[in-house]
């Protein structure tokens, strides 16, 4: 059903074969980077596993609803749009994960959780990037109970296991590992964004 506006129908994506499940795993795995990239930063400093791994979970299911549901709403009246500001969305927070893991070490440093304020904090600052991915997951109608479950299965499971691997590897290799994840969590998502724009210039050309 199409209005004026755009389709009602969820935005094609990865073909009209694409499952679900597919456009759901190109967005979680590489929030899992990122997030295991922090997890083996922390690690490194001997924070404890389970507290953070709440912390991460609750910031990374709950922050992404404010993206969501403003691209929900303008992926619904203004499809293509919605679609290509997705792509740009996509792009810019890859390079901004790139940029955060070429100076993983500092950024960690100052992060403080010797208390309640700092930990909230610490999130805040650490998890924006969800904010921003939330858009996407909304223009595109991907199902939301699926996204935030799968999101926070993988943030407990990548968090725990990335502190408990920071926490017994020395420093420089805990680094490197940091950096290398965060920098394909940011590849991944310019390679999404890029598709995402060009499936929608591919698609446009298409159209009699």
């Amino acid at each position: 059903m199409r209005s004026e506006y755009g389709s009602l129908e969820p935005v094609a994506v990865f073909g009209e074969n694409g499952g679900v499940l597919t456009r759901i795993v190109a967005f979680v795995l590489p929030l899992g980077l990122d997030t295991l990239a922090i997890a083996i930063a922390l690690g490194l400093q001997g924070q404890s596993p389970l507290r953070l791994a709440l912390l991460f979970v609750v910031f990374e299911t709950t922050m992404p609803l404010i993206g969501i549901v403003i691209g929900s709403v303008v992926g619904l009246w203004f499809e293509t749009p919605a679609a290509y500001l997705s792509g740009l969305i996509l792009l810019a927070v890859g390079c901004h994960m790139v940029r955060e893991a070429r100076h993983r070490k500092s950024e960690v440093q100052r992060v403080g959780l010797d208390s309640l304020r700092r930990i909230i904090l610490a999130g805040l600052g650490i998890l924006m990037d969800e904010i921003a991915i939330g858009f996407p997951l909304g223009a595109l109608r991907l199902p939301i109970v699926a996204v935030l479950g799968a999101i926070a299965i993988q943030t407990f499971l990548v968090t725990v296991g990335g502190i408990l691997v920071g926490r017994k590897i020395n420093q420089r290799l805990g680094m490197q590992t940091s950096r290398l994840a965060g920098l394909a969590a940011g590849a991944a998502f310019l390679l999404l964004g890029g598709y995402l724009i060009m499936e929608r210039l591919f698609s446009q050309s298409n159209l009699p």
